[in-house]
Formats: C-alpha cells, structure tokens, sequence
C-alpha cells in the first residue's frame, strides 16, 4: 500500500481540517481517538492536580466530568469537518460523557 503524499494529495491552502484528515486517513483513524484520548488525560489530570494545590483536596469526579465536557466539545467541533473523526469515535464520546455524569452525581 502505498500512502498518499502530503504535497501531491492534500491542499494545505484550503485550511486545517485537510491535514487533520490526511493525518487520520495515514494512521488508519487511530489520530484522532489517541489524540481525544490525550486531550482527555491532560484535561482530567490537570483539573485534579490543579483542585489538590489549591484545596489540599483533589476531587477527581468533578475532575472527570470536566475532562469529558471538554472532550465532548472538541469532538463536536471535529465533526464539523468531514473525514477527522469517525461514528465510533462519537459514540464512545457520549458513552464517556454520560458514565461521567452519573459518576458525579452518586459522587456526593
């Protein structure tokens, strides 16, 4: 198989979203999951690091719930443009979404 080049197949000038589907056609769509995924970590860990420094306390279901409303929001702006992310990869956003809402809420 033979992957499509970056200058003979792809128009960077039409905008952002051509390298983000170039990037995941590439990778087979593992690129966006993983980088949801990261995004996801970095959000969640952030936001609890971030609640113990302050608190003393980290509270890591506000922490999660946060992680995953950010992720829900970057997925449905990466769905706006056609090819970066996938069904799957949605569905599991607001599997995600929803376990976090009901693990915050049986939280407290």
């Amino acid at each position: 198989m033979e992957y499509p080049t970056l200058g003979e197949n792809v128009n960077t000038s039409e905008g952002l979203h051509n390298l983000l589907v170039y990037t995941n056609t590439v990778t087979d769509g593992m690129f966006t999951p993983l980088l949801l995924f990261a995004i996801f970590m970095i959000m969640t860990l952030g936001i609890y690091f971030s609640q113990q420094r302050l608190t003393g306390k980290g509270d890591f279901p506000v922490a999660f719930a946060g992680g995953s409303f950010f992720i829900f929001a970057i997925s449905i702006i990466l769905g706006l443009a056609s090819g970066v992310i996938n069904l799957l990869t949605t569905v599991v956003v607001i599997v995600v979404n929803v376990i976090a809402i009901i693990f915050l809420l049986t939280s407290k």
